[in-house]
Formats: C-alpha cells, structure tokens, sequence
C-alpha cells in the first residue's frame, strides 16, 4: 500500500513540474514573437522609407530621360516647392510718405514686418532697412505697388530657391514614421509583459520625437514657401525747401540783410581776434618801425641842415666877387 501511494505521489510531481515548464515555455515564446513582429515592423518602416525615397530618386531620373527635348510645349505636371526673395534699393524726396506708404501696403495684403531699423547721417539724411513676409501670389504686384510710389528705384533682385525634393522626403519620411507609430500602438494594446511593454514605449518615444522634428521643419518650409522675403533699403535724399524764386522781396531782403550782418559779424570778430592774437608781434613792429623811422628823420635833418649851410656858403662868395 504504502509502494503504491508512493508511487501516486511521484507521478503526480512529475506531472506539475511539466506543467509549470509548459507555461515557462509559452511566456517566453509570446515576448519572443512579440519583440521580433516589433523589430519587424521597425524594419518594414525604414524600408518602405527607403523603397519611397528610391522610387522618387528613380522616377526624377525616367522624368529627366524620357522628357522629349525637341516639344517645347510640353507641360510637367510638378507642384514645385519654391522658396522666394526679393530686394529693393530705392531713394526717395519724401521719406515720411514713402515709409508710411510701405507698411501700409504690407499690412493691406496680410505681409508683416519682420525687421526695421533706421540709420540718421550727419546731413540729417536718414535710411530704412525693412525685412518683409509678403504672401506669394502678392509678391509682384506689391514690388510693382511699391515702385510706383514717390520713390527711385537704385536696384532690384528677384530669386527663389527650388526646396521641392527636399519637402518630398520629409513628407515621405512622416508618412512612414506615422505608419510606425500605429504600428507600435497596436503593439502596446497586445503586449502581455511589463518587459515588453518598456521596449515599446522606448521606441515609441523615439518615432513620436522624429514625427515631431518632421513636422517642424515642414512647417518652416511651408511658411517661407507661402510667404515670399522682401528686403527693401530705402534712402531719403534731402532737398531744400526754400528757394530763391519762392520767396517774396521782403524775405528775400531780410535774407539778405542777415547774410550781410553775419559777414559784418565775421569779419569784426577775425579783426578782434587777429589784433588781440598778435599784441607781441605787434609791438614789436611797432618799436622797430618807430626806432627805423626816428633815425631816418633825423639823418634827413641833418642832411637838410648841412645842405643849407652849403647853399648860404655859396650866395656869401657870391656877393664878395
């Protein structure tokens, strides 16, 4: 009897440690096939990026091979992604009217100001730098605008930058990663694991922050592919504002009055300053100019004297013969 229970018990061990293994065996085989079906999809992901961006590559090529050359009427059907600037160097008599008819007209078709700052010279002469975001379909009538007002144009430039294969990949490249992300999801639902459950929500985080830059720079490209940049450099030229045939003849005799007493003025003022200045050299010209002018009087004296004593020697002799 006691064989027997023995023997009862030994089987049943047996069949609970197979049990147990069977389900050691089980767990780990889901989180097998659960981390291999998500290398998988992270794999199907970059390659179906890389098929995408290849076939872009390769219908760019066929599109460039089989274009006919020799049919210039031919039309390519491309939303070509175009980046546009623009400047303006202008000059202008009435700088107040100008600056104020410039950002009147960017705000009149929904552009704004970037940057503006404003240089005075020393002839008072002053000069705009303007910095615009003008929306595209806009940007010729408004540099057209512009021109036709109270100014000069010195200098313009339009030129654009094709950013279209580079707007392709991005998009390319969200699509992808956004398939990534529902995949990864479904993933997360299924996992049975707090193992599992760690590795997704890591590489999740890691599609969700390459969707987010992607998507930050599609919207840089998209605003300055929809809003043109215009520079525009404008120069005030300065004019008087009285001239001669303007005035009547009482202005112009009280010009002519304070012009005449300024020079009065002046010349007055260089007198005082050059007597007052040169007091030293003065005086000593002044003493050699007297001692030089005593001297020669005096020798004139003399001479005078001794030529008169000369002429009544003579008239004397005369009257003894």
């Amino acid at each position: 009897m006691k064989i027997k229970q023995l023997f009862f018990w030994l089987i049943a061990s047996l069949l609970l440690i197979a049990a147990c293994s069977s389900d050691d065996t089980t767990s780990e085989s889901t989180r097998d096939d659960s981390a291999v079906d998500m290398d998988m999809a992270i794999e199907e992901g970059e390659q179906s990026q890389d098929a995408a961006t290849s076939g872009l590559n390769d219908n760019a090529g066929n599109d460039e091979t089989s274009a006919p050359r020799d049919d210039l009427n031919v039309e390519i059907d491309v939303n070509r992604k175009i980046m546009y600037n623009a400047f303006l160097s202008l000059t202008t008599k009435d700088y107040e009217t100008a600056s104020r008819f410039i950002e009147e007209e960017t705000r009149a078709i929904d552009g704004y100001l970037i940057n503006k700052e404003i240089i005075t010279y020393e002839n008072n002469e002053r000069q705009a730098d303007y910095t615009l975001r003008i929306p595209e379909p806009e940007l010729e009538s408004f540099l057209s605008t512009i021109k036709s007002g109270s100014v000069s144009v010195n200098h313009e430039s339009i030129s654009g930058e094709d950013v279209t294969d580079q707007y392709v990949d991005l998009e390319t490249r969200l699509n992808t990663r956004e398939q990534l992300e529902a995949r990864l999801l479904e993933f997360m639902e299924e996992a049975e694991s707090t193992e599992d459950l760690l590795a997704i929500s890591r590489d999740l985080a890691n599609v969700q922050y390459e969707i987010e830059q992607i998507k930050g720079q599609l919207t840089y490209f998209d605003n300055r592919i929809n809003y043109a940049t215009v520079t525009i450099t404008l120069s005030e030229e300065n004019v008087s504002t009285i001239k001669e045939g303007d005035l009547n003849v009482w202005e112009r005799t009280k010009e002519q009055w304070v012009t005449s007493y300024n020079a009065v003025i002046v010349f007055f003022s260089n007198a005082f300053i050059f007597i007052v200045g040169n007091i030293p050299a003065l005086i000593i010209f002044l003493i050699v100019t007297a001692t030089i002018a005593f001297f020669v009087r005096r020798r004139y004296k003399k001479d005078k004297l001794t030529k008169g004593s000369s002429d009544l020697k003579k008239d004397d002799t005369g009257t003894n013969d």
